[in-house]
């Protein structure tokens, strides 16, 4: 397992930053979405960038978004990473109308697997990270997280100075940061909506 922590940088006017750190403590990767310095070419998406600002890929957010920044019931978003899609992350809100953190849970899809990204309760976790799914899972039926075998990941707010720490399986995934520094920035922004 391999540990990442997240900090929410101070928002600009209609901004959001994040600086990703490893285990080790360095600084490994920054997302900025409207950011001042950023080009306003009117495309919807975040940047994600080494420390010295050299861009590393995007995170492609849909241009039809609902005023409190969500979609009715499913949205998908892109990640980019060497001019080609890397993964898509679909968000699902079972109570469309209202989504909050409680009702809204996410797939992800990359690298020829299916995950999924559920709310989590009692264990400090505020989300788990499942991709041993049982053959024939549905996630778009009504389930219970006791059905599932043992999250291969977390992400929980709040720990050792930082916003948000990911845990992710260290040999499961190539852009581990990538999927990490994502996730947080849909998460974060449904609890701040």
């Amino acid at each position: 397992m391999v540990e990442f922590g997240i900090r929410r940088l101070a928002p600009f006017e209609g901004a959001s930053r994040y600086h990703l750190f490893n285990d080790e403590g360095q600084l490994v990767l920054v997302a900025d979405y409207r950011s001042p310095w950023l080009p306003d070419d009117g495309v919807r998406q975040v940047r994600f960038a080494k420390p010295d600002g050299s861009p590393i890929a995007s995170l492609d957010l849909p241009q039809n978004l609902h005023g409190n920044g969500r979609l009715d019931a499913e949205v998908s978003y892109a990640i980019i990473f060497d001019y080609a899609v890397y993964a898509i992350i679909t968000e699902n809100n079972r109570s469309p109308r209202q989504p909050d953190p409680v009702t809204t849970y996410y797939t992800i899809e990359l690298e020829g697997n299916k995950w999924l990204v559920l709310p989590t309760k009692g264990d400090g976790s505020i989300y788990g990270l499942y991709n041993n799914l049982p053959t024939g899972f549905n996630h778009h039926i009504q389930f219970d997280v006791e059905d599932l075998p043992e999250a291969a990941g977390r992400i929980r707010k709040a720990v050792e100075g930082f916003d948000f720490v990911a845990t992710i399986p260290l040999s499961k995934l190539r852009q581990r940061e990538l999927v990490s520094m994502a996730l947080v920035f849909l998460i974060d922004g449904l609890t701040h909506s």
